[in-house]
Formats: structure tokens, sequence, C-alpha cells
């Protein structure tokens, strides 16, 4: 499966449980962070444009565009030739071009490279204000999230610049251990539109032909 597809699960989708802050605040670093969460508790849904793109070290870059629905735990996220439904219980990965969508039992977490933006919130961190900042023409809160030794996340650093408006995430990036780069940078957000259940559920009977492959039973 595409790492890229598999990470915007996470391209933003506020998962906001109680967060593991380390408990020697910076006043207005936990203020910014805070916002963040107090806010993604009162948002109802969202879509949003992002693009995504991947520097290693070795000098590869990786590059994507495209968008996401989210609301409450199910989220919508077609990035490159991919396309994944997620109602909270059940995934569908749908490729165009072949014709085939996979089916399988969400789970939450895991290793790819989307997860990371859930890291932010459940993982052990430190974090420090870096002052005000322009991005992508949106004024900016910028945060450095350091993550603490015994965390066991999948990244080292993080630096998240936050609209001082909607506070949302504008632009993540994350360093890993081998100083690879990560980049999730967010536009166009639409807030509060609306979105039911069904937006969030892969219709078959939409896409006639499909080949069905049904991973479900080896997932339990």
């Amino acid at each position: 499966m595409n790492t890229i597809v598999c990470l915007l699960v996470g391209t933003y989708l506020m998962y906001v449980p109680q967060s593991h802050v380390s408990t020697e605040p910076n006043n207005e670093a936990d203020r910014v962070f805070q916002e963040v969460i107090a806010h993604g508790i009162q948002l109802e849904d969202y879509r949003a444009e992002f693009r995504y793109h991947i520097h290693s070290i070795n000098g590869r870059r990786t590059q994507q565009n495209g968008h996401v629905l989210y609301q409450k735990n199910r989220y919508v996220v077609q990035v490159g030739d991919q396309e994944i439904y997620s109602d909270g219980q059940t995934q569908w990965r749908y490729f165009p071009h072949k014709q085939e969508v996979y089916i399988s039992n969400y789970e939450q977490g895991g290793s790819n490279v989307m997860e990371l933006l859930f890291q932010i919130f459940y993982a052990k961190i430190s974090l420090e204000y870096l002052g005000e900042e322009e991005m992508l023409t949106v004024p900016c809160e910028k945060l450095k999230a350091t993550v603490l030794e015994e965390s066991g996340a999948n990244f080292e650093e993080a630096f998240i610049w936050v609209s001082k408006d909607s506070k949302m995430f504008q632009k993540v990036t994350f360093i890993d251990q081998r100083q690879n780069t990560t980049n999730f940078e967010f536009r166009d957000f639409q807030l509060n539109i609306g979105l039911e259940f069904s937006d969030f559920q892969f219709d078959l009977s939409r896409h006639p032909g499909v080949n069905i492959i049904d991973l479900r039973d080896s997932n339990r």
C-alpha cells in the first residue's frame, strides 16, 4: 500500500485525544496547542486541499496534491491515483486506474507516514513557541515539538504553523531520526459543511465492474 495514502489519513484529521505534553509547559506554546485541541473538539467536519512532500537525505523527493474530508474519526482522502474512505469501522482503498477496491477493518495507529499527524496529539512531546510567522499568506503562530526519548514516535521533532484565525494547522514539517523531512501544507479549508455518514463509505453501486478484494477476514 502506498505510504502517501496511508499517511493522508492523517493529513490533518484532527485526532484530538488527551495529549501527552511535557510537564514543563511553555505558556505560549501550550496556549496555542490547547486552542488547536479545543477547536478540534468543537469542529463538526471539514474539507481541505493539501500538498504532501518528502525530502529524503539521499536526495529523493516525493510530492502529491490531494484533498481530505473529515468528520469525527471518519475521513475520505484523495491523493494521486488513490482514494481512501473510512467510516470509523471499515476502510476502502480504491484504485480507479486498476478498477480495484480493497476492503479492510479500520485500525487506528500504525507506522505509515500519515499517522505522523496523529502522533502530534498522542506522543509525549515538549513544546517551544517560536513566534509569529506568515505561512502560505496566512498569519500563523509557529511551534516546535520535540519528542521525548521514551515516546516511541516516528519523528524526532516537528515544526507546526497554526493559523491565528482558524486554529487549524497550516503546515507541519516532520524530521525523523534519519533527518528525512516530511511536509504537509493545507489550504482552502471549508469548516462545518454538513457532511453525511454515507460520504465516508465507498459506494459500490456507483462503480460497476470494480474488482473487490475483501481483506476483513485476514484482519480479525
